[in-house]
């Protein structure tokens, strides 16, 4: 069974960072940062769920108003996750236009943005209409670093120090449930709707409860241990905007390890550590030794400056000098 998440990185190793991270199965998407997006079909726009902000300077978030011409006048509801100062900046997107026309509108598009704090996030409403007026809607206490919790996956995230907060995310699978079709049909069963029902039933861990099949109950924890195998799930880490400090590495740590794919900013040459470190930014070879911190399987870099136009392949070269140092 493919894995749950089907990342893409929109615009190369060198364009605004953004990954658009489909869900196997799923009828939503997610984005991850919010530049340029005009790659994104409407039909792609339209199936967007969450989108998860690293920070609003503007390579990472002038996509919004994209964003939302394509919604406007849908039903649509569209969770907005951003460090501290986030909701400010939507509501000023929001407060660029001018909305007399929109109470005629049949469907009613709403924005919900989340600001992640150190231990809490601040959760406001912007409905279309009511204009788009900011509504505070509550803080929520946090015991953990994450931020959304669904049957089969949770996002986690990390404040990182950018001059400004930055945030890191991790799109984790809590495991992938693969049906042995051998095991199936010696069993005598057939493919069909019911194994989503009994793979929703192991997600929630309704181990005791019945399937129905052809009129038969079988008990969830039984086609378990008969029909399915379970394997660690996947993990997408995205790490970009932030300085190479003790700090940040420490934060990073608490995402987790085993990363199946990183996407990490490696703006600069280690020759331009002294200009990495004045504009908050990693070298190839500090993103090569976040890669190795976290056990990353496959690294993708990303946030290139142009400076290095027509050099990928030296970048990528000391990104894996220092990550596969693990290997020696």
């Amino acid at each position: 069974m493919p894995s749950l998440f089907q990342p893409k990185l929109l615009n190369g190793h060198y364009g605004d960072p953004v990954v658009e991270l489909s869900l196997f199965g799923k009828s939503f998407s997610y984005l991850i940062d919010l530049g340029e997006i005009s790659s994104l079909t409407n039909r792609s726009i339209l199936k967007i769920k969450r989108v998860f902000v690293s920070h609003p300077h503007m390579d990472h978030f002038f996509g919004f108003d994209k964003l939302l011409r394509i919604f406007l006048g849908k039903e649509k509801t569209v969770h907005i996750y951003g460090p501290d100062g986030i909701i400010k900046c939507v509501e000023g997107k929001l407060n660029g236009y001018i909305w007399n026309l929109v109470h005629n509108y049949k469907n009613n598009l709403k924005f919900v943005v989340y600001e992640i704090h150190p231990r809490s996030s601040i959760i406001a409403e912007f409905l279309c209409r009511e204009k788009f007026k900011k509504r505070i809607i509550g803080r929520e206490k946090r015991k953990s670093n994450i931020i959304v919790e669904e049957d089969d996956h949770i996002v986690k995230c990390e404040i990182l120090e950018h001059r400004i907060p930055s945030l890191c995310f991790m799109f984790e699978e809590k495991f992938k449930i693969n049906i042995l079709k051998n095991k199936l049909i010696e069993a005598g069963f057939e493919v069909g709707p019911w194994l989503k029902n009994l793979k929703q039933l192991i997600y929630e861990n309704k181990l005791n409860e019945g399937i129905i099949y052809k009129g038969k109950k079988f008990l969830v924890k039984d086609l378990k241990d008969k029909i399915t195998k379970i394997t660690e799930g996947k993990k997408i880490a995205y790490i970009t905007d932030l300085i190479f400090s003790k700090k940040n590495l420490q934060k990073i740590k608490k995402l987790g390890n085993s990363v199946s794919i990183l996407y990490i900013e490696t703006t600069f040459s280690n020759k331009y550590a002294k200009r990495a470190r004045e504009r908050y930014h990693l070298t190839a070879r500090q993103a090569g030794y976040i890669a190795r911190m976290i056990n990353a399987k496959k690294v993708i870099p990303i946030h290139i400056s142009p400076i290095h136009s027509g050099n990928f392949h030296q970048i990528r070269r000391e990104l894996e000098n220092e990550w596969k140092k693990r290997n020696s």
